[in-house]
């Protein structure tokens, strides 16, 4: 998903994205999923590839060069 969207990504699709790729079973527990949500987003966060958009509130901003 980060690679196929523009300049800006919903973190709501993100979240769906990544919800839907590691809970398959659909056994997973929904607070521990967010977690890893919120921690693989500091974790784009901290290594520079995304950062808060100031222009819509639910989305992030890519950083980083075309290509990646």
């Amino acid at each position: 998903l980060y690679l196929e969207s523009g300049s800006l990504i919903n973190v709501s699709d993100l979240w769906s994205a990544f919800n839907a790729i590691l809970n398959d079973d659909g056994d997973g527990d929904e607070a521990q999923m967010m977690a890893l949500f919120q921690r693989s987003l500091a974790e784009l966060k901290y290594m520079g590839f995304i950062k808060s958009s100031r222009k819509k509130a639910d989305h992030v901003a890519k950083v980083t060069w075309k290509g990646l």
